[in-house]
């Protein structure tokens, strides 16, 4: 497995629940949030009792972050992805997990270099130019 620039972890053919589950504590996150095209989000997002769906299972754990975020659409998009970087960084998530295309993962490798670039009492909103410094490591 080649793992792409900005992410941590990317599997092929396991059990996606089951394998999401077992990196999140292997990284030892406690908030997750949750980047999805809408087109995956039946894949991920079930009933509060329904312990085959991602969301449901981050939830009753009291793990997911904030509600499940599908701002991010074919192509991208910059306030989608503004909105996003700064709802994960005002949910407190340590982790994010995305599910869909290209637009979705990019996206997520972003919002995870700009919480990375956030301390504890840093309220700013995220902006293209504070993601873009933060993904290539400059000072903002």
């Amino acid at each position: 497995e080649q793992i792409p620039p900005g992410m941590k972890a990317v599997h092929l053919g396991s059990p996606f629940l089951a394998k999401t589950m077992e990196e999140l504590s292997s990284f030892g996150s406690k908030k997750v949030f949750v980047l999805a095209n809408n087109s995956s989000r039946k894949f991920i997002e079930g009933d509060d009792d329904d312990d085959t769906k991602l969301v449901s299972v981050l939830r009753s754990k009291g793990m997911l972050a904030a509600p499940l975020c599908s701002s991010i659409g074919m192509g991208g998009g910059e306030d989608g992805l503004l909105q996003a970087a700064d709802e994960a960084y005002a949910a407190g998530a340590d982790a994010v997990v995305t599910v869909g295309g290209g637009a979705v993962q990019d996206a997520g490798k972003l919002i995870r270099a700009w919480l990375s670039t956030k301390d504890d009492d840093d309220d700013s909103k995220a902006t293209v130019k504070g993601i873009q410094a933060a993904s290539s490591n400059e000072n903002l």
